[in-house]
């Protein structure tokens, strides 16, 4: 396969984006309270890690450097709010980066899988929103319906305003969705 400097650097991007995904979780898995709760967290983390380690062996595979990470002020904030208020209020917000990065990977052959695991973490999060504290950690992992939420949208639109430009917020019926 002839890979494109476009490629290397949508490899980059998505290896950046994953391993967003793990600081984030391991931040919410840090402030949890509930250790079966934190146990998913933790669980989603190694599966963005599975994901990250496809991207950078890509790169190695095609003579690119894998970057170095540092989280960036928008994860930095979301840990520092799940340590704040708890996991529970920034659920919306990482279900929505889930939502988003599914819609990414697709079309992307070297993303075969990834759109499907995206949003079964998506639904997870979903459910461990819906269920709050009071939903054992295998009721919410084996959970693959469409869960509403009733907040979030705010949160979201003020940590990641540029992602969602063009777009508004709908709420009907309990669900928050993008219009």
């Amino acid at each position: 396969m002839n890979v494109s400097q476009a490629d290397i650097r949508r490899y980059r991007q998505n290896y950046i984006k994953e391993q967003d995904g793990i600081a984030l979780y391991r931040s919410l898995a840090k402030a949890e309270k509930d250790p079966s709760r934190a146990d998913i967290f933790e669980r989603l983390a190694a599966a963005e890690e599975h994901h990250s380690e496809r991207w950078a062996q890509l790169l190695r595979d095609n003579g690119a450097t894998v970057p170095s990470y540092k989280p960036g002020w928008r994860i930095l904030l979301l840990g520092w709010l799940s340590k704040s208020i708890g996991p529970q209020h920034v659920l919306p917000v990482v279900s929505g980066f889930e939502s988003r990065d599914q819609g990414a990977y697709v079309g992307q052959v070297e993303a075969v899988g990834m759109p499907a695991s995206e949003r079964s973490h998506s639904r997870t999060l979903q459910t461990m929103f819906k269920h709050g504290k009071h939903e054992n950690a295998s009721t919410i992992v084996s959970s693959e319906r469409w869960h509403r939420t009733s907040y979030g949208g705010s949160l979201r639109a003020a940590v990641w305003p540029s992602s969602y430009r063009g777009t508004r917020t709908v709420v009907s019926g309990g669900v928050t969705r993008l219009a």
